[in-house]
């Protein structure tokens, strides 16, 4: 049995989850990749600081994948 596209059902669309703050997030990864800072930058600094404050805690640590994240908090 074969199913035309029109049949098929989406596996998951957020992109209506972006429509409200878009033009925002264009303009942070434009900013962020004119400055070539992206990795141990004032981007991941400013996360960092902003994310720790939100979470009432001291630190916060930016990682690469949610993988990373899971191992640093069973390390931890």
């Amino acid at each position: 049995m074969t199913s035309s596209p029109s049949q098929l059902v989406p596996f998951v669309d957020l992109s209506w989850q972006h429509q409200p703050i878009q033009s925002d997030i264009l303009a942070i990864v434009e900013k962020t990749m004119s400055q070539g800072d992206y990795v141990l930058g004032k981007a991941v600094t400013e996360f960092e600081s902003a994310f720790a404050e939100a979470c009432q805690t001291g630190f916060g640590v930016g990682v690469g994948c949610g993988t990373d994240a899971i191992a640093l908090g069973l390390r931890a």
